[in-house]
């Protein structure tokens, strides 16, 4: 087989698995984002409630690999369950969802007996529209998803949001014709956190953008923070698209085998960007560090 398509289906898959992982990441960092989204945008009606907390992802009895949503969260009131949501990140159609949705529904509201919503958060119409419809689930009945698509996530021009919602705002808007101001909110909310989280939420962003949008911010951030010699400009704009890859890729191998021993840190930090494709790969099936790193 053509090495180059051996190298271009790693880096499409690198890349699906990025943009997953990264959309997942602004809601495991902001727990209350999913309710605020259902109850904001999608008019999603939910009972009082005083906590949120994140439960066991398993929603299966038979396949629990295949029956793993990707994030399912609980809302509290007095200690009891009154309400739960499936967050599932959908990149592309894939028919076998149809099924799995309901079967995530159902298991999580006999599990805790009580209302559940599947929160579906895709960046793309078409697969919104595919979402959308009711699902057949024979004699006549039908099951139907929640589903944040671009346009129904809110254009934040505002600084005075979480963060987490300024970035999904600009993922959903940023390459519209006026998305460069909702991308420039974006990055003034990343700016008002500290040293670790900003670097972290940058990366996230950074890697959305396209080179066209990204050149355009650069521009922008040379007039706001004269390069070379702002240090904000040097740590955070002038490292690209494969630092935070690396990052990510960081955070992904931690969040799946714990804490990683600081020659891995290193070696990914360090890596080209054949290397970080190829472990981002390899990382969807693992089961183990080292099998990340098999034969490198």
């Amino acid at each position: 087989m053509d090495r180059r398509l051996v190298d271009d289906h790693g880096a499409a898959l690198m890349a699906v698995s990025y943009e997953h992982e990264s959309l997942l990441e602004l809601f495991r960092r902001r727990e209350t984002l999913a309710v605020e989204l259902l109850t904001g945008s999608l008019g999603v009606e939910v009972p009082s409630w005083s906590e949120v907390r994140v439960t066991e992802g398993d929603l299966g009895q038979i396949d629990p690999v295949e029956t793993r949503a990707d994030l399912v969260l609980l809302l509290d009131e007095n200690g009891k369950a009154v309400f739960g949501i499936v967050v599932e990140v959908q990149l592309a159609k894939n028919a076998e969802k149809l099924f799995r949705w309901p079967l995530y529904a159902a298991t999580l509201r006999v599990r805790h007996a009580c209302p559940v919503a599947v929160l579906v958060v895709t960046p793309d119409r078409t697969v919104a529209e595919w979402a959308k419809k009711p699902i057949a689930l024979g004699s006549g009945n039908t099951y139907s998803v929640a589903v944040l698509g671009p346009d129904a996530v809110p254009r934040i021009e505002t600084p005075d949001v979480p963060v987490e919602l300024a970035l999904l705002s600009a993922k959903a808007h940023g390459e519209t014709d006026e998305g460069l101001i909702v991308v420039e909110n974006a990055l003034r909310c990343v700016m008002q956190l500290d040293a670790d989280e900003r670097s972290d939420y940058h990366d996230l962003l950074w890697a959305w953008l396209s080179p066209a949008i990204r050149e355009k911010v650069s521009e922008m951030l040379e007039q706001h923070f004269p390069y070379p010699q702002s240090d904000f400009a040097k740590e955070h704009y002038g490292k690209g698209l494969r630092e935070g890859e690396a990052q990510l890729l960081l955070r992904l191998l931690t969040h799946r085998f714990g804490e990683l021993p600081a020659e891995v840190e290193t070696r990914v930090r360090a890596a080209d960007d054949g290397s970080l494709q190829r472990w981002g790969v390899r990382l969807l099936d693992a089961t183990s560090l080292d099998a990340v790193f098999a034969d490198d």
